[in-house]
């Protein structure tokens, strides 16, 4: 990320878009303090609004194949308080 960085510059680069590999409380935690980024989680993660945590596929267990919904809220994922928006596109999730 240090190499990326010094070829393009912080301010040149909107975000940062990771899949669900690229998830935990220490590159969250990078991410914020270096760059704006968007990142897939796993439908089994937790999602916290400060009182209690829920897996993602129960908080948008109304959502219908390819329907997409936003959280007007930030919410804690990963020790940290990000926006959160999901895109159902499976089945069987």
């Amino acid at each position: 990320m240090e190499k990326f960085a010094s070829l393009l510059g912080h301010q040149r680069v909107g975000y940062l878009t990771a899949d669900r590999e690229f998830v935990g409380k220490q590159w969250f935690k990078y991410l914020s303090a270096n760059w704006g980024f968007r990142i897939r989680i796993r439908h089994t993660d937790l999602i916290g609004d400060g009182r209690q945590y829920l897996l993602g596929n129960v908080i948008f267990s109304n959502l219908t194949i390819g329907e997409i919904s936003s959280l007007s809220k930030r919410r804690r994922i990963w020790g940290m308080w990000v926006y959160v928006s999901a895109l159902w596109n499976q089945e069987n999730c």
